[in-house]
């Protein structure tokens, strides 16, 4: 089965990425030592989207087909299919295409007030998928 691709704001998300939390440890002595990790490091992701917005039908019922890239409703269909479990390829802008799940769950807000639907920025976190680790 192929996987489906994350597709939103391909030209105005801004991706971060999380450093590895160093782990250190104190010997008796008072000393601070850090030991090279015995697992893979998966990278993670910070990644906040820019341009979303809430677009509904005439009868006031989400309309998920329009600009698909920025559909706010899309964005949260799209994470109830594949929510932490489900793994996505993801095109970094830098890096390339990666294999991703989410790493956080994902809520989408409401429109500005008299916006006509649009979201602020939106932060959604991602991490390397590695089937050493499903």
């Amino acid at each position: 089965m192929a996987l489906e691709t994350f597709e939103f704001c391909t030209g105005t998300l801004v991706p971060e990425t999380v450093p590895p939390e160093p782990v250190a440890v104190t010997s008796m002595n008072g000393w601070e030592f850090s030991a090279k990790p015995s697992v893979p490091y998966r990278r993670k992701f910070k990644v906040n989207l820019h341009g979303l917005k809430w677009y509904l039908h005439a009868n006031g019922l989400y309309d998920p087909d329009t600009d698909p890239q920025h559909n706010a409703h899309r964005l949260e269909q799209f994470y109830a299919a594949h929510q932490r479990w489900r793994e996505f390829n993801w095109e970094h802008p830098h890096i390339g295409l990666l294999v991703v799940k989410f790493a956080a769950a994902v809520t989408v807000p409401a429109g500005i007030p008299n916006s006509g639907g649009v979201i602020g920025a939106v932060e959604i976190q991602l991490i390397e998928s590695n089937p050493g680790y499903s």
